[in-house]
């Protein structure tokens, strides 16, 4: 032992026999961990586990959280050569025609290990942890299905919302699994590992439920396409049959028996079909047509579409015969700002922020390469064929007031927009929730981890994401305790299928409801899976010509769909003694929390958070004296639910900048049909997003700007996003410097910053603007006369950018656009950059140190092409902003130009 001087404790599994059962790999590594550090004594010796348990990335991981040093699979190397006979009948695993296949048992085990050491780093990036040491013994899990006394004992620290088996439990387990594996009098010889590891496997048990039968989604698509009544109730009541396997906690719920009330006294079908929507899902990620006819069937029901991360195109009209406008009413602004232009943004009808999405949280969106056309590079401002990759997090989003910030820029460019914020739905959700109220959101999404197509990593799907059972009463409990649930509606998604999901999540605090899987299978999805792949059957997930034309849905598909679920919703409602959806909002004891629990282990998960959170909630605002009659609690006004009423009445009062609004003024008080302003303004650092409602506006007014017909000439600091969504034809003059955000989705202007005239000091050696400069932007021109900060021209797709120097991060995910560094760089420079070209003066020769020399090339500017694009670009920044560095470099070019060095992306 430790005290005798051991210095590794390994905890095996491999005594297994007749005689012996083994303790649970996870419970006992815990329980040493948590042993030792009580003692003081963890950090005097290793922890290995060795068990055959543990064969997906996620078991690893949750070892190692739990305080494991290492983990050794040994059942997965053991069996390695086994599956490699099976995988290729007639070669031995062991032979050289294996060898000759190149299906060695020893290439496969590398391929394993190296898979398992992407998936751990994959998570810790997840978590925002760069060590294995600081993840180590973390916990950083929530529990699912453990009792109270089993995590206080064993996993202390980890959240746990809903009870469940306990030490009695877990050893009835294993002595069930042994005695199947054994046997009564079998041999110990003739337990192999393989047997042991095909305990609980599926060829013990019957075949388990998919959550989207192709069956019933069959009857879905007949019953929307044929008004087929019947069709609909084998859909509706097959889906929410008591028998089937459950696969989320609602499925263990049960309505309670109410005072039925006439359907003629519940709220309309319309009334309900305005709170619906099409959760979001990029032109992308499906085809063309798909999102089109989704966003035109939303629209023709009065409810609305999210377009997805990815942009949208202006002119799509294919329904405009008929009298439906296809546009996606909701567009998203997601972590890679992809297609996110000002024209994309300053007339939607709402602008949702997509913080996470629930199927993969601390994720941002991927779009294999297969998908990425002509036409989907178009609207992402990308290259055709290249895989597109969103990074995890907002680079411009690092706390709740940045989050603020980019919610007052949305607000400047499109002032009548409604702001949503996409949140995953995990623990501590409440408070976040409540951050983005206080940030100026009048709506907030909750998406859950059973949403997502089928394109979202397994490992996401099956262990990341978390319910919205337990979030939607958070959410409620914290917005009411901090009297903001009166400025904010509750928007949910996440596999919602039929009626019964919408009224259930209506009583735990929901009052919007968006419709992904069940929305295209109203389209024709057959469930197949495929949607990563490009070769979706039906012409939904695909970008193949030949697969497209096959896409057979029709935006009444989508509106039958929408009705036939809120017909039932009326039912359900009228039957639970409710009028509305608002009316049941809360009241918990609507529901039967355990009757349709039909195994032991369901029945012992509880519920009791749930109740708390909704009762807590009832009970604020505080009842003060003059408040109420007495007969209860006061009730607020509610904000109007659903996207078509949204109103601003209930939001903080918001006013556009005065400088753009006297910019505006002008440009509308100009004469002639080439109208031209030119206006010099001070600045300080309060005045924020400049020029994003001045380039709102005239996207609207429908003005086509001659170059330069805006200009401003500024003193002063520059507040953050400067210059935000600028757009063609306007060009600022900054003399002194910017904050964080200059140039935030620049969308075609022109953005220069010089020192100040008084000033004496280098502007080579100094910082004129802040950090994540350029961020997302699409278009324009940025000269800058000095160094910036960190992630200067992350996710540029499409602008020229110059700076005499620059921080970490820069040209992160970049995929398009010219960016010239006249001076040093920070470190990893060019990582993720699929597009777009980087020229960087090296004059120290270290610029490949500092580089991400895995995702970029570097070379010399040899190419006559580049000399004189470089010196055409240094003339210009010298002129307009004085640059005593480019005028050097300028005066010396055949000198400098050797040390210019390319950066292009592999």
């Amino acid at each position: 032992n430790i005290d005798e001087g051991a210095s590794l404790i390994i905890l095996s599994d491999r005594g297994v026999d007749e005689r012996k059962a083994a303790v649970p790999a996870l419970l006992a590594a815990s329980a040493v961990h948590s042993h030792l550090v009580k003692a003081r004594k963890r950090h005097m010796a290793g922890l290995v586990v060795e068990t055959g348990e543990a064969r997906e990335i996620h078991h690893i991981a949750v070892l190692l959280g739990c305080g494991a040093s290492g983990v050794n699979p040994w059942m997965v190397f053991e069996r390695i050569p086994e599956l490699l006979a099976l995988a290729s009948p007639g070669i031995s695993a062991h032979g050289a025609d294996s060898q000759a296949a190149g299906l060695s048992a020893e290439t496969v085990s590398d391929n394993y290990m190296e898979a398992v050491k992407k998936g751990i780093l994959k998570i810790l990036s997840k978590l925002g942890i760069s060590t294995i040491s600081s993840y180590r013994g973390s916990r950083l899990f929530e529990v699912v299905g453990l009792s109270e006394t089993l995590l206080k004992d064993y996993f202390a620290g980890a959240e746990s919302r809903f009870g469940g088996i306990g030490m009695a439990e877990i050893e009835a387990d294993v002595l069930e699994n042994h005695r199947r594996v054994f046997g009564q009098g079998t041999a110990a010889g003739e337990a192999t590992a393989a047997g042991v590891a095909s305990v609980g496997a599926a060829s013990a048990n019957p075949a388990p439920e998919l959550p989207w039968p192709p069956r019933l989604a069959t009857l879905l698509t007949k019953a929307v396409r044929n008004g087929d009544n019947a069709a609909w109730r084998g859909y509706a009541d097959g889906m929410d049959d008591p028998a089937r396997q459950p696969f989320a906690f609602r499925d263990l719920f049960a309505f309670k028996s109410g005072m039925a009330i006439p359907l003629e006294s519940v709220m309309g079908t319309k009334e309900i079909t305005a709170r619906f929507s099409v959760a979001a899902m990029s032109c992308g990620a499906i085809s063309r047509e798909a999102h089109e006819a989704l966003a035109a069937g939303a629209n023709s029901a009065g409810a609305w579409s999210d377009s997805g991360e990815g942009g949208e195109d202006e002119d799509r009209s294919t329904y405009a015969d008929s009298g439906i406008d296809s546009r996606s009413a909701s567009r998203q602004v997601a972590s890679g700002r992809f297609g996110v232009t000002a024209r994309y943004a300053a007339d939607a009808v709402e602008l949702q922020i997509k913080i996470a999405q629930g199927a993969k949280p601390g994720e941002g969106g991927q779009l294999p390469g297969a998908k990425v056309d002509a036409y989907i590079a178009k609207l992402r401002h990308s290259a055709p064929g290249k895989s597109l990759i969103s990074p995890p997090p907002h680079h411009d989003i690092y706390s709740i007031e940045d989050l603020s910030q980019l919610i007052h820029d949305l607000r400047c460019l499109n002032p009548e927009a409604r702001i949503a914020v996409k949140l995953a739905a995990q623990a501590g959700i409440g408070a976040v929730a409540a951050g983005v109220a206080k940030a100026g959101a009048p709506c907030v999404v909750v998406s859950s981890g059973d949403g997502g197509t089928g394109a979202a990593p397994l490992s996401s799907l099956d262990y990341v994401g978390n319910a919205w059972e337990a979030a939607l009463p958070e959410i409620r409990q914290v917005l009411a305790m901090n009297g903001l649930d009166a400025n904010i509606v509750v928007q949910v998604d996440g596999r919602l299928r039929t009626a019964r999901d919408v009224v259930i999540a209506a009583i735990l605090g929901a009052r919007e409801f968006a419709f992904g899987t069940a929305a295209l299978l109203s389209m024709g999805c057959v469930a197949c899976g495929k949607c990563n792949l490009d070769r979706c059957p039906v012409g939904i997930a695909t970008q193949d010509p030949a697969l497209r034309a096959k896409f057979a849905g029709q935006p009444e598909h989508v509106a039958a769909f929408f009705s036939f679920i809120a017909e039932d919703v009326r039912s359900i409602l009228a039957s639970l003694g409710a009028t509305s959806l608002d009316e049941v909002a809360g009241r918990w004891e609507l529901l039967d929390f355990g009757r349709r629990a039909a195994t032991t282990r369901e029945k012992l998960l509880g519920f009791d958070t749930i109740m708390t959170a909704l009762e807590i909630a009832r009970r604020y605002p505080l009842d003060e004296e003059g408040d109420t009659d007495g007969s209860g609690p006061p009730q607020l006004p509610l904000p109007e639910a659903g996207l078509r009423r949204f109103n601003g009445e209930n939001r903080p009062p918001f006013a556009i900048p005065d400088i753009d609004a006297l910019l505006i003024e002008r440009y509308s008080k100009a004469m002639g049909v080439d109208r031209r302003i030119e206006a010099e303004m001070p600045l300080r650092n309060a005045d924020r997003s400049i020029g994003a409602a001045l380039s709102g506006a005239l996207i609207r007014l429908g003005a086509a700007l001659a170059p330069d017909a805006i200009r401003v000439r500024f003193t002063g600091t520059a507040g953050q996003s400067f210059g935000a969504f600028l757009i063609d034809g306007v060009n600022f003059t900054l003399s002194g410097e910017a904050n964080d955000f200059l140039g935030k989705s620049l969308s075609g202007g022109r953005i220069i910053v010089r020192p100040r005239d008084e000033s004496r000091f280098q502007p080579e050696r100094n910082v004129i603007a802040g950090n994540v400069c350029l961020f997302g932007a699409t278009g324009g021109e940025a000269f800058l006369g000095g160094q910036v900060g960190e992630r200067f021209c992350v996710r540029n797709s499409g602008a020229l950018a110059v700076a005499e120097g620059c921080g970490d991060h820069a040209c992160e995910y970049m995929t398009g656009g010219q960016v010239v560094i006249l001076g040093r760089t920070g470190i990893n420079f060019g990582a993720g950059m699929s597009g777009g070209t980087a020229y960087v003066l090296d004059e120290d020769q270290l610029f490949d140190t500092r580089c991400n020399l895995g995702d970029v090339d570097l070379e010399t500017c040899a190419d006559l092409k580049d000399g004189v694009f470089l010196k055409s670009i240094l003339a210009r920044h010298h002129m307009l902003t004085g640059s005593p560095r480019a005028k050097l470099i300028l005066s010396d070019w055949e000198e400098y130009l050797p040390l210019f060095v390319k950066v292009t992306p592999r």
